[in-house]
């Protein structure tokens, strides 16, 4: 199954090729799995703690369908869902450093800690260029 981003659309074109939706497809279960346009295979529990800095955006949104979300007693809050796309995910949580922190899973922490070296190592090359 593919998903497209319509905005990236530059040409359509007619075609005598045909497409079946498999009997089994659910649109939503298919949505639910997602985060942004991006499917992984695999769904999992993503656990994410966002500073008080930041907990009032994040509170007055829906970033996804399964989202929960718990108050903590500093004005900070965790955010959980269960999600199979990685992608996005990466980059969204990355666009909240430093105030966005992965306690779950540890793969995504890894992989999320892993951008943030190649970022810095990055910065800090071309500082000293």
């Amino acid at each position: 199954m593919a998903t497209f981003a319509v905005s990236r659309i530059r040409r359509v074109r007619g075609t005598n090729a045909f497409f079946a939706v498999p009997p089994a497809f659910d649109v939503n279960a298919h949505i639910r799995q997602s985060f942004g346009i991006v499917r992984g295979d695999q769904p999992f529990r993503v656990r994410l703690h966002f500073s008080r800095n930041v907990a009032a955006y994040i509170r007055a949104r829906v970033w996804h369908p399964t989202q929960r979300i718990v108050d903590k007693r500093d004005g900070s809050l965790e955010l959980s869902f269960e999600t199979a796309g990685w992608k996005e995910l990466v980059r969204w949580i990355l666009s909240w450093q430093p105030d966005c922190r992965v306690l779950a899973p540890k793969r995504l922490r890894v992989r999320v800690d892993e951008k943030m070296r190649i970022a810095l190592g990055s910065a800090s090359a071309r500082a000293r260029a």
